[in-house]
Parts: C-alpha cells; sequence; structure tokens
C-alpha cells in the first residue's frame, strides 16, 4: 500500500491500494464488501477527531414494540428527551454497570492472588485432591 503526502490543494490524501494488499486484508478476515478496490483512492482527512464514545453510529434495530411504546410515550412528557436518546441512555447505564461489575470482579481477584494464606490454602487442597 503506497502512501502519498496531503497535497497542497484541499489537503487530499492519497493511497493506492494493490492486489497483494487486498489478499493481506482478505486474510485478516475483512468481508468482501469491505474491501477497498485495487487502485488509488483519495481521502480528504476529518478536520475533527471523535473517540467512540463521542460519535453517533446509524443502525437498523429490532425492538419489541411495547418497549418502542414505553419510550415514545415517554418522550411525549414535557421536558423530556426524544425516546432515542432515552434508549441510549438507558443502554449506557447498563454498559458502564456492566464495566463497574466487570472492574470490581478484576480487582477482587487481584487481591484474592495477593493473598499468601489463601493461595497456600487452595494449593494444599489441589494436592489433596490429585493425591486422592
Amino acid at each position: 500500500m503506497k502512501k502519498q503526502g496531503k497535497n497542497s490543494i484541499g489537503k487530499i490524501l492519497e493511497v493506492e491500494y494493490k492486489e497483494s494488499d487486498v489478499e493481506k486484508l482478505r486474510d485478516l478476515g475483512v468481508g468482501e464488501e469491505e474491501l477497498p478496490k485495487v487502485g488509488i483512492k483519495k481521502y480528504r482527512p476529518s478536520r475533527f477527531v471523535t473517540t467512540p464514545a463521542e460519535s453517533k453510529v446509524k443502525i437498523t434495530m429490532w425492538l419489541d414494540g411495547d418497549i418502542l411504546q414505553h419510550f415514545k410515550q415517554r418522550s411525549e412528557l414535557p421536558n423530556s428527551a426524544p425516546y432515542q436518546t432515552q434508549i441510549n441512555n438507558e443502554l449506557r447505564k447498563t454498559m458502564e454497570k456492566d464495566l463497574a461489575i466487570n472492574e470490581l470482579e478484576t480487582s477482587n481477584v487481584q487481591e484474592i492472588a495477593k493473598n499468601k494464606e489463601f493461595v497456600r490454602a487452595v494449593a494444599e487442597q489441589l494436592k489433596e485432591l490429585i493425591a486422592a
């Protein structure tokens, strides 16, 4: 893959994709619909760099009708957020709860592993089980 520098007019980035580049991507598991076409592609770099948490992604998603109706009714109340925002907020709460639980479990495991008496007791029990 050959990259050329920024063009002084419009700051366009040119990238050349060769057949070997496409094959490497295919070998890495990139789907056929996502593979670039062989040749030179011109890209205009974004002026704004965002993290995944800062960007919105449009998706198509199937929801149960009663769930959608619930959030649409909530959005009709005075001073309430649109239903899509409310659904996003509820999903974020679930995600943050899961992340907090995972972090707590990880820190608990690390604390237990540091406890030498606990590790010795487990080792003794394992010896007994193996000997039996």
